[in-house]
Parts: C-alpha cells; sequence; structure tokens
C-alpha cells in the first residue's frame, strides 16, 4: 500500500497505475482491488503466477501510456519522481530516463531528495558502457523510465532470474539516448542481512546465462563495449564463484571454467581506469592470491558493509 501511495502522490499527475496479482495466495489481490475502487487511475491485472519477468511484460502489454516505469512492490518513489524523468525526456518517450535509487533500511527515513538539476545526457553506447561499469546507474529495470515500446520489442525473460541483467542492455541500445539524475528519488528498502547472498541455486546458473550473453552480443556487434562487457562479467563471475561456497566440488568443471576466466578478465579489468574501485581491487586480490584471497575480501566487505554506511558506494 506505501508503495502505491507513493505512485499515488506524484506531483505530474497524468499516469496510469497498474498492479499485477501474479497469482499471490495472501491478501493482495484484495487490497489491489480494494485501491482500485479508490482511485480511478488504478487498474488491477489478475494472472496465475508466472514469476516477475511474466508479470511486468503482461503489465507493460496492457499499459496504455507511452512510457512504463517498474516499481517493486516492496519499494516506493519520492513524489517529484515521475515529474523529473518527464522533464529529461523532453518529449521524446525513446529518451531512457533514469533516477538514482537510495537504499533505506526498515523503519527509518529517507534522506530528502537534493533538489539538484544537473544529469547527464548518454549516447546508446556510452550509456551501455556506463550501466556495466556500474558508474552511474545499474541494470537494475526499476527507477528507469522507459519507451513502452521498447519493453515490448525487448521483453523480460520468462522463467529466468537475473531478468533484469538480461534484459536492460537492450533497453539502453534501443533507445535514442539515456538520461541520468543521481538524485536518489527511488527507494529501495534494504532489509536486514539482505546483502549476504543465500546458497549457490539456479539463480547463478541464470545470472552467467544473462551475462554470457550479453557478452556475446556485445563483442560481436559493439566492439567499443568489449572492455565494458569484460569488466561486468568479472564482477558476476566472482559472485556466482564466491556463491558456490562448498559447492565448489559439486560444480568443478564450472568452477574452473570461471577460475580460468576471471584470471584473463583480471588483466583487462586493472588496466581499464573506468572501471570501479571495488572491481579493481578484487581484481588485483584474484591475480595475486587467487580465489582464497578474493573469499577473504569477499568477508571482510560483508561484515562492514552497510547500506547506512557513508562508505557503502565504495565498497558496491
Amino acid at each position: 500500500k506505501k508503495c502505491v501511495q507513493s505512485v499515488l502522490d506524484q506531483t505530474y499527475p497524468h499516469f496510469e497505475v497498474i498492479l499485477v496479482d501474479d497469482g499471490s495466495t495472501d491478501d493482495s489481490p484484495q487490497l489491489c482491488e480494494a485501491l482500485a475502487r479508490e482511485d480511478s487511475r488504478i487498474r488491477v491485472l489478475h494472472q496465475k503466477n508466472g514469476g516477475l519477468s511474466n508479470a511486468r511484460n503482461s503489465g507493460a502489454r496492457i499499459a496504455t501510456g507511452v512510457s512504463v516505469l517498474f516499481i517493486d512492490s516492496d519499494d516506493w518513489i519520492k513524489a517529484e519522481l515521475l515529474q523529473r524523468l518527464i522533464e529529461l525526456q523532453e518529449g521524446n518517450p525513446r529518451v531512457l530516463c533514469v533516477a538514482g535509487i537510495q537504499p533505506v533500511l526498515e523503519d527509518t527515513v529517507p534522506l530528502a531528495s537534493s533538489g539538484a538539476v544537473s544529469f547527464s545526457r548518454l549516447s546508446p553506447v556510452a550509456a551501455c558502457a556506463d550501466m556495466l561499469y556500474q558508474t552511474s546507474f545499474d541494470t537494475s529495470a526499476c527507477a528507469k523510465l522507459v519507451s513502452t515500446q521498447i519493453v515490448l520489442e525487448n521483453p523480460f525473460p520468462d522463467g529466468r532470474y537475473y531478468e533484469d541483467l538480461a534484459t536492460v542492455y537492450r533497453w539502453v541500445l534501443a533507445s535514442d539516448e539515456t538520461a541520468v539524475t543521481q538524485d536518489g528519488l527511488y527507494c529501495y528498502l534494504q532489509r536486514p542481512g539482505s546483502i549476504v547472498r543465500g546458497g549457490f541455486s539456479s539463480r547463478q546458473l541464470d545470472e552467467k546465462w544473462a551475462i554470457d550473453t550479453i557478452f556475446q552480443k556485445l563483442t560481436t556487434e559493439y566492439p567499443d563495449l568489449i572492455d565494458a562487457a569484460i569488466s561486468r562479467r568479472f564482477s558476476c563471475y566472482c559472485q556466482i564463484l564466491l556463491a558456490m561456497g562448498k559447492e565448489t566440488k559439486k560444480y568443478a568443471a564450472l568452477a574452473e571454467q570461471l577460475r580460468q576466466v576471471l584470471k584473463q578478465d583480471a588483466l583487462t579489468v586493472l588496466r581499464s581506469k573506468k572501471v570501479r574501485r571495488k572491481s579493481r581491487v578484487a581484481a588485483l586480490v584474484y591475480r595475486c592470491f587467487g580465489e582464497r584471497g578474493l573469499r577473504a575480501s569477499a568477508f571482510l566487505i560483508r561484515i562492514f558493509a552497510s547500506p547506512t554506511n557513508p562508505n557503502f558506494a565504495l565498497m558496491k
């Protein structure tokens, strides 16, 4: 309800809200219908459980606006978000507009918006590189106002995890340009302990599938993005290898493949001045101390990392 209310409170008035009930078994369907009765701008779509990708694709298909913004139900947006992103579009819905994401702990008050009017405009290739380097924005589908047509032409992959990683780069390349504001207008609920990943599962296999798909497409069609693709692959492969933990022996062949690629990619990451600090440190650690060093450094980061820690941005 907090999420929906944050949308209804937008200073920009011309929008519709599509709530997708993806086969919920709690009281969410009833809550959605109650909210729709209270405000005519709200539409509710009930469907059998098909997963996050399917729910987002279904919502996009019935959207009547020229642009869409995806919001996870646990999150909320600040009152000026839509107005700010619409202004960045300058009348062109094929301009992908990105707002800053502010991590917020439960029962805490997010920082007030800076009101800053500064922003950057990037060509499709430059924006994709920026995203893969994780310089000013990341691959999350949230906090992005994107052309509905582009979303329909580049849907989320059904039945896969890491759907944002596999999809958003295609939106960026299909857009006329990307406009980015760093103002934290999107509030992402960071639950305690959620920084620490669970055990190895099919999620990590899908992460590898997603980054391998990106790498193949970009290295074939966009030679200027090869180093950026290597940087993001290095980050993803580190995450997958670390997530294996005690499962490494079970997935011995995959683990060895990851190690070989990481050793190769680490050199490119170290040479590039565009790579974020965390990745460059990880590359140095891996080249000098191998997998054990990587695991030790990741353990220290998990201990000290917190979304309210002023050094959190450096760790990300």
